[in-house]
């Protein structure tokens, strides 16, 4: 069989989506209601962490000392460690509070007089870093807040459509059948040439999932520019875009049942991570670290397995006639694919992040959010339990 000329067939009209705007607009509201609702209690829990990060021989409070011995951050002082007087501590601290360029170099010259220990010294510079930092941790407390309060209802939603509604996560075949059919074998899903151009046919519960999830990515790409900057911007540029592009090149190409199920496998990751960060701002750290089991979990189960099994396989097995049209080939079809690809390295890349993460708990050092960029150790807390490296 001779190769024919590809088709930019579009099988569904992408400004059906329309909604989507109105959509990316309101969540773009929602973020600005929790910045206004929420900055006091950010800043609260900001002042309270860098509270408790002092180094153990600026602390001043026996209460706050107290809270560190309970909450296993307290790193009793070496026998090197110079003893600092109460003159000395609230000099050190005014410097410190200062927050300025001029402030930071006299604090480094005064504490070059007082014959510190290295180690001591770096404890002030690494703490010095930390309330650098106040205002980019204040803005990633709310990013996380607004991530959670968007995604959360999207994914109730999106498991009821995907999973219980038309069973399309555990019977995944059935994406490529018609309402109705009761078919339980691989074999029984491939669709009849004479249905060409073949198109999935979706209802309006799929519809409206598609339409807000459309209109929540939307503004999490528009909104990346103004987050708090990530040492993966670039990977997350690749993936807010492809994401975009696998949505609206699946709906033009027929394939809306198979983009509602790339949706629901990626969400349930986002709420554990989301969640895991805001206990460790919120100094839960326990409860950090049972977010992060779920999100660890939720991704090898998710984003490796099933989106490689629910959708790659049955794209092969089942799917490969719906990318032709007689002779000719479908470039939407062939375009989701690739970006499938695409995103599952991006899945990959992080899978090797976390593995870090998880191997230096395993081996009790010090962690940072694999999501963050130019953090020292203001996010260190988050799913590391709160443990200070001695």
């Amino acid at each position: 069989m001779a190769w024919q000329k590809p088709l930019f067939l579009v099988q569904q009209d992408p400004l059906e989506l329309w909604p989507s705007l109105i959509f990316c607009a309101l969540f773009f509201i929602l973020r600005w209601v929790v910045n206004i609702a929420l900055t006091p209690i950010a800043r609260y829990l900001t002042d309270y962490k860098l509270e408790h990060e002092k180094p153990d021989f600026l602390i001043t409070s026996d209460a706050i000392r107290q809270d560190n011995i309970r909450n296993g951050t307290f790193k009793p002082s070496k026998q090197n460690n110079q003893e600092v007087s109460a003159s000395e501590r609230k000099q050190i601290l005014s410097l410190i509070d200062d927050r300025d360029q001029s402030s930071e170099s006299k604090l480094y010259a005064y504490i070059s007089t007082l014959q510190l220990s290295g180690a001591q010294q770096r404890e002030i510079r690494s703490y010095v870093q930390l309330c650098k930092e106040y205002d980019t941790h204040n803005n990633k407390f709310l990013e996380s807040t607004f991530k959670l309060l968007a995604i959360v209802p999207i994914a109730v939603y999106g498991t009821w459509v995907v999973y219980f509604k038309h069973d399309f996560f555990f019977h995944p075949w059935k994406q490529w059948i018609n309402f109705g059919d009761d078919l339980q074998r691989w074999d029984a899903c491939h669709p009849q040439l004479k249905d060409e151009p073949l198109t999935q046919v979706y209802d309006a519960a799929m519809y409206w999932y598609y339409v807000v999830s459309l209109g929540y990515h939307l503004n999490r790409a528009l909104g990346q520019f103004h987050n708090p900057s990530r040492k993966d911007f670039l990977a997350l540029l690749i993936h807010h875009w492809t994401t975009l592009g696998l949505m609206l090149c699946s709906w033009m190409g027929g394939k809306t049942r198979s983009g509602c199920i790339i949706l629901a496998i990626h969400e349930s990751s986002d709420i554990f991570l989301e969640s895991a960060k805001i206990c460790g701002y919120c100094s839960l750290y326990w409860l950090a670290d049972f977010f992060f089991i779920l999100f660890f979990l939720s991704w090898v189960v998710l984003r490796l397995y099933s989106f490689c099994y629910r959708l790659l396989f049955t794209i092969y097995h089942c799917g490969y006639k719906h990318f032709w049209m007689g002779d000719h080939p479908l470039i939407y079809p062939y375009v989701c694919v690739s970006m499938l690809y695409v995103l599952e390295c991006l899945h990959i890349y992080w899978f090797r992040l976390i593995m870090k993460i998880v191997i230096n708990k395993i081996v009790g050092k010090r962690i940072a959010d694999i999501r963050s960029g130019e953090d020292s150790d203001s996010d260190t807390k988050h799913v590391d339990g709160g443990k200070k490296q001695n």
